[in-house]
């Protein structure tokens, strides 16, 4: 399982950018966030495809 989420932590939480932290903000925290919302991104996509009615 750990190499699924390894790939899984590669493909969709990209690299530390400071240019992308807004000013006065703990770096780590807007990352944490940034990851966050990826992940739940995704999460409500699948969730989406997996409800979705295969017939239409």
């Amino acid at each position: 399982m750990d190499i699924i989420f390894q790939q899984l932590f590669d493909a969709f939480c990209f690299p530390y950018d400071p240019e992308r932290v807004p000013e006065g903000r703990d770096p780590v925290r807007a990352y944490g966030r940034f990851a966050f919302e990826v992940g739940f991104r995704l999460a409500v996509r699948l969730t989406a495809a997996c409800l979705a009615d295969p017939d239409k």
